[in-house]
């Protein structure tokens, strides 16, 4: 994994990067939207009832 490509990260190859922590534990269909100065991260995560909700983090850029 790498955030510049210069640089790079072992991820697990036994298990998801990301998960949620209720249910299923799925975290699924991420997306990323990149603007100037922030980057949109859309995916869908799991519930603690077993529904899934759609779910945006917005990172700001320096």
């Amino acid at each position: 994994m790498s955030t510049d490509l210069h640089h790079f990260t072992k991820v697990p190859v036994d298990r998801p990067l990301l998960s949620s922590q209720h249910a299923t534990g799925a975290l699924r269909y991420p997306e990323v939207v990149a603007f100037p100065d922030r980057l949109f991260f859309y995916y869908e995560y799991a519930r603690p009832d077993g529904s899934h909700e759609l779910r945006l983090n917005v990172v700001e850029l320096e």
